[in-house]
């Protein structure tokens, strides 16, 4: 099995989820320290302590019932007015959070709300 297939089987199956790392054929936690949290309230969406996000592998339901996979990938940050933000999405809809709001969300478990 090559190193591309084992990753991804990993990955399927959750564990690379968790901070782990692959180095030959045995896993350990990553030896820089970053840990990953689900976003609350938005399912799909995980981010870490050094600030990146990412979006977990799934699939979606478009809008005529038509289902697409999504795969797993980091997600590019943006920046407003010179603060990093990303883009998040929630049942259609497109919604931006500072980098801060996300690790204050993930750290306390408290869920993201749009302030008007």
């Amino acid at each position: 099995m090559s190193c591309r297939s084992r990753v991804w089987c990993l990955r399927r199956i959750g564990l690379l989820s968790a901070g782990l790392c692959v180095v030959g054929d045995v896993l350990r936690a990553g030896s820089d320290g970053e840990l990953w949290r689900p976003v609350p309230g938005y399912a799909g969406y995980e981010v870490s302590t050094y600030g990146r996000v990412r979006s977990l592998q799934r699939t979606v339901v478009m809008s005529a019932g038509r289902k697409r996979h999504v795969e797993a990938r980091i997600l590019a940050r943006h920046h407003s007015d010179s603060t990093p933000v990303y883009a998040l999405w929630r049942d259609g809809e497109r919604r931006c959070f500072s980098v801060r709001r996300l690790q204050a969300a993930a750290a306390t478990s408290n869920r993201l709300e749009v302030l008007p």
